[in-house]
């Protein structure tokens, strides 16, 4: 099976790293993964990852979402390559993708890979034309959550849209020299707590409650650090939050790294202090890497952080916030005893292979119900 992602770019993201995996595992499908990016490389992006695995990656940028240059390319593309099915993510990837699909005569599913609606990124003629086009010309929709396909589903009316809950891969061993040396770079000595967040620096995120929750964390434990990994058009303001509340020691905005693997082996306990969200990839990775989690109550936590892994939150409740993160902090015994159950119930219960298996079920019902619904014109012609 030929198979084609087409992707807004391959920088670093939640879609992207998804994207990522099924090039590490697409082989045991006898299949072959090509992804296509309609923007130019980022300067940090999974490109060279890709490219390790054995996927092809193919770049098609342009200046409009709807220029006919593009388009014309990409079909072009999958009729010369024989492409089986098309699989698309995000707002720009989903409306490209399905439409060059289409025209090239090749099945096509859509993923919806968010829970609500980022305001400064919402354009409600972009809006109309993806959920058109996603009720009536994707052959399938999936959300990479079941929150995500709970929030889609309005759009798409009687359509029906399925869940594929995000999966995350095994963590290579991180040399201990690694860890020494970020602990060193961040930490304010052996008896500090590193606490990180990994995400878009936008509002869906909760930043600025994070940040005002640490505010309260860091008045009774002056050595515990926080760490935002990430880059998006709140920098400024949360830069400005922090200088503000006094704590520009100890809150690191450290913008977009390559490193993640290595920085969350670094660290004590992970925090996602979202608003909405559908089910956060850099959760589900921190909880490989063995740190306990305190998260917001929303998308797919509950679902995935069991009592024994961390401290599940109200949303936008800066106080509860804080008084989650002090558990952990006052109490470094709970600490270690809940990674340890976070690290065994990722690995049993939330790698690759699951996700894969119905990701190709869904791949096979499509091209299934596609070679029907093409048997059946011929017969009527």
């Amino acid at each position: 099976m030929r198979v084609v992602h087409i992707i807004d770019h391959v920088g670093i993201g939640g879609a992207q790293k998804s994207v990522t995996m099924l090039a590490r595992v697409i082989h045991e499908y006898d299949s072959k993964l090509i992804v296509l990016s309609l923007y130019k490389s980022q300067s940090i992006s999974f490109h060279d990852e890709l490219e390790s695995d054995g996927a092809e990656i193919h770049y098609f940028p342009g200046t409009k979402l709807l220029g006919i240059r593009r388009i014309v390319s990409i079909i072009k593309f999958l009729r010369v390559e024989r492409v089986d099915i098309v699989h698309t993510h995000l707002v720009y990837g989903n409306i490209i993708g399905i439409i060059a699909a289409r025209l090239a005569g090749v099945p096509v599913m859509a993923m919806c890979h968010s829970s609500g609606i980022d305001p400064k990124l919402y354009h409600p003629i972009r809006h109309w034309l993806e959920t058109w086009l996603l009720r009536f010309a994707a052959n399938m929709v999936t959300g990479d959550s079941h929150s995500a396909a709970a929030a889609q589903r309005p759009r798409l009316k009687t359509k029906p849209i399925y869940a594929v809950p995000n999966a995350v891969s095994e963590v290579p061993p991180i040399p201990d020299s690694t860890i020494e040396a970020i602990r060193e770079k961040f930490t304010a000595g052996d008896d500090c707590t590193l606490i990180i967040t990994v995400g878009r620096l936008s509002a869906p995120k909760g930043y600025s409650d994070l940040i005002t929750a640490f505010n309260i964390v860091s008045k009774l434990h002056p050595k515990t650090r926080l760490v935002i990994v990430g880059k998006g058009d709140l920098y400024d303001e949360l830069a400005e939050q922090i200088e503000l509340l006094g704590v520009s020691e100890s809150v690191i905005l450290t913008g977009p790294r390559g490193d993640v693997p290595a920085l969350l082996a670094a660290s004590d306990l992970f925090v996602s202090s979202s608003h909405w969200e559908g089910l956060s990839l850099a959760l589900l990775e921190a909880m490989m890497s063995g740190l306990p989690i305190v998260a917001t109550k929303v998308g797919d936590a509950l679902r995935v952080v069991p009592e024994n892994v961390g401290i599940i939150v109200p949303p936008k409740e800066p106080k509860k916030l804080a008084e989650a993160l002090l558990t952990f902090i006052e109490d470094p015994k709970k600490r270690k005893i809940y990674g340890q159950n976070a690290h065994e119930n990722a690995t049993q219960n939330l790698g690759p292979k699951p996700w894969a298996e119905l990701l190709f079920s869904l791949y096979e019902q499509v091209l299934s119900e596609t070679n029907s619904k093409s048997v059946i014109s011929a017969v009527s012609a």
